[in-house]
């Protein structure tokens, strides 16, 4: 995963009217929690076991028009380091959606007996929406 502005929160910006679609992969032997925070309100949170697998769906905004959007933020959290580093992705479409792929690695304080790692794989995270508007939808 690369990308020039790893930090402790990935942002980005989804239509209000459209599911979020959330896969969350544990690698290591701890919990992990990744919280997600939708227009500054903290809206759910998705614990994932270690070497588990963890999918959540969120609905779209009630009484949400198309062209209304959201803002997003993900966090993820080491049930023994606490908030973690995460590296994303842009962006990407694939079909009739987008997506965000996000790595988060541990946060080892500097100086520190272990030395810091880069890979961004000790957890990985999903976000996946549609670009078509559902049927029905309000416009």
């Amino acid at each position: 995963m690369s990308n020039s502005n790893p930090g402790k929160e990935c942002d980005f910006t989804v239509p209000a009217d459209r599911p979020l679609y959330i896969s969350v992969h544990n690698e290591e032997k701890w919990k992990r929690t990744v919280k997600v925070i939708i227009d500054r309100k903290e809206t759910q949170q998705i614990e994932v076991a270690p070497g588990g697998i963890q999918g959540s769906v969120l609905r779209p905004a009630q009484g949400a028009k198309s062209g209304d959007t959201r803002s997003v933020q993900v966090q993820m959290y080491d049930s023994q380091m606490g908030q973690m580093q995460l590296s994303w992705i842009p962006t990407q479409t694939m079909g009739h959606g987008k997506y965000v792929n996000i790595g988060a690695e541990k946060n080892y304080p500097s100086g520190g007996s272990t030395p810091p790692e880069s890979g961004f794989n000790d957890a990985t995270l999903t976000v996946y929406w549609s670009t078509v508007a559902p049927s029905g939808a309000a416009s």
